[in-house]
């Protein structure tokens, strides 16, 4: 199961703001949470719970992406894949559509990814 949660928008932003985001940037967010997400269930424990959380909020110029499971995980990276590989190509694109993205471990797995909303009308 796959837990979401939805943080009010800062202050000086409202939820009428989401219909300024253009549809790349919301193509872009979905891409990297569904790589995030394939990633915490792969590689990831899902603990007692059974639960992945998927988290996001809006920022002045990111939409915050935060994905958790209960696991250690894998060793994070994104390294370069082979050419015959079908696998391996998941954080080279978050790498390559977020501003920024880091992995904290505290008991658990968190990956949180800056997808950017330069093209906010």
């Amino acid at each position: 199961m796959i837990r979401t949660s939805l943080r009010h928008p800062p202050a000086g932003r409202s939820a009428t703001d989401l219909r300024l985001v253009t549809d790349d940037a919301i193509e872009d967010a979905a891409l990297v949470a569904t790589e995030l997400i394939a990633n915490a269930i792969d590689h990831g424990d899902p603990g007692a719970e059974h639960l992945v959380h998927l988290a996001w909020a809006l920022a002045p110029h990111d939409l915050v992406l935060r994905v958790r499971d209960s696991g250690r995980g894998a060793p994070f990276g994104a390294a370069a894949p082979t050419t015959d590989g079908l696998r391996g190509r998941g954080l080279l694109i978050v790498d390559s559509v977020c501003r920024r993205w880091d992995v904290v471990r505290d008991g658990g797995t968190t990956v949180t990814a800056l997808v950017p909303l330069d093209a906010v009308a």
